[in-house]
């Protein structure tokens, strides 16, 4: 009994997310009430069992070397974090031993046109899943047009937006070209389940390209850049009369929110070297990270339990890349267009990772 009430109010607490800097206090003051209560109850507890163990091995030197490496003689944080991501991974890969076949369109279909509210925690483990097992196309163009006839959208809207993200690519400018990409990824409105995917996919596609071309650039181009996109994410301020110490403080704050929006690109960049057009198929993946918003779309412990994942997982059977990638332009090639469709290509061709093969 003890213990599901304890996993009850782990999952409570791992769920929670920082709260938007623009909340009013009405708003404000109660969530940071209850989270420092939990904070409050935590410390209480974690002290009385680091107390409960100590005393419990003070005559027992049986237990001495064993237990070096234990709660008791590490950082309190660090254990529990490490704990938490490696029962994350356990339960993903778990999950996956319990059905490692590869997603029929078919249930990939319902992921699109029914998607369930749940935490970001959830979204995760369920995606995690979703990405090892991969995806299976089904060879046939009659079955696959009668999947996706189910799904409809706005076409002269979706073509608009396939021709900007092919216009950034004739940018030779790569500042010019990282903004356009920004601009991409967080000006698309979504008007159904397929125009829902589709944009899932362009904004995924600019990401990632943003995290490889940002990687390649000097701390001078990424300071100008900065610069730049704080103007453009903040006109009201910039027109204002304001002071130094002012701008200042709001060039502060950017910079730490565009770090955040950085690192979730650099985390979907990540999950695409290691299971390539897995990621595209699962709109929960897509990056909502935003310079206006502290919220990164995230859980706190995503980055952890994907690096571990990462390192515990067995490397992707090139034939399941391969069969997703299938499966990835089966739908592209239906659903969103032979230009579009191309597009696509050229970017899994740029960007194609190398995966081991195995005997």
């Amino acid at each position: 009994m003890a213990e599901k009430l304890l996993e009850k109010a782990y999952n409570t607490v791992i769920s929670l997310e920082p709260i938007t800097p623009t909340a009013s206090p009405s708003k404000r003051e109660p969530y940071l009430a209850r989270v420092n209560n939990y904070a409050k109850w935590i410390s209480m507890m974690q002290s009385h069992v680091t107390e409960v163990l100590t005393a419990s091995r003070v005559d027992d030197e049986s237990t001495s070397e064993s237990a070096g490496e234990d709660l008791v003689s590490k950082p309190q944080k660090k254990a529990t974090i490490t704990a938490r991501v490696a029962s994350r991974v356990a339960d993903i890969l778990a999950t996956l031993d319990a059905d490692p076949e590869a997603l029929e369109l078919k249930e990939w279909i319902n992921l699109i046109l029914y998607p369930s509210r749940m935490t970001l925690y959830t979204a995760e483990q369920k995606g995690c899943v979703r990405l090892l097992r991969g995806y299976r196309a089904t060879g046939d163009w009659v079955e696959t047009n009668k999947i996706l006839a189910s799904l409809c959208r706005d076409d002269r809207a979706d073509e608009r937006i396939f021709e900007r993200s092919i216009e950034i690519e004739k940018n030779k400018d790569p500042l010019e070209r990282l903004h356009a990409r920004e601009a991409m990824e967080f000006n698309i409105d979504t008007t159904s389940a397929l125009s829902n995917f589709a944009h899932s996919v362009l904004r995924t596609i600019q990401s990632i390209r943003f995290a490889f071309e940002w990687a390649t650039l000097g701390n001078d181009a990424k300071t100008k850049f900065r610069a730049n996109a704080f103007e453009k994410f903040n006109p009201k301020f910039i027109a204002s009369n304001y002071t130094r110490g002012q701008y200042r403080k709001e060039f502060s704050a950017f910079k730490n929110r565009h770090q955040r929006v950085i690192k979730s690109r650099n985390e979907i960049k990540s999950l695409f070297l290691a299971f390539h057009a897995a990621v595209f198929m699962d709109i929960s993946w897509t990056p909502t990270a935003h310079h206006a918003s502290a919220k990164i779309g995230r859980s706190p412990t995503f980055p952890a339990t994907m690096n571990h994942l990462l390192d515990e997982m067995t490397p992707l059977d090139p034939e399941v890349v391969d069969e997703t990638e299938a499966a990835f332009k089966e739908i592209a090639t239906i659903a969103l267009g032979d230009e579009f469709t191309d597009y696509i290509d050229k970017f899994l061709a740029d960007y194609r990772p190398v995966f081991p093969v195995i005997d």
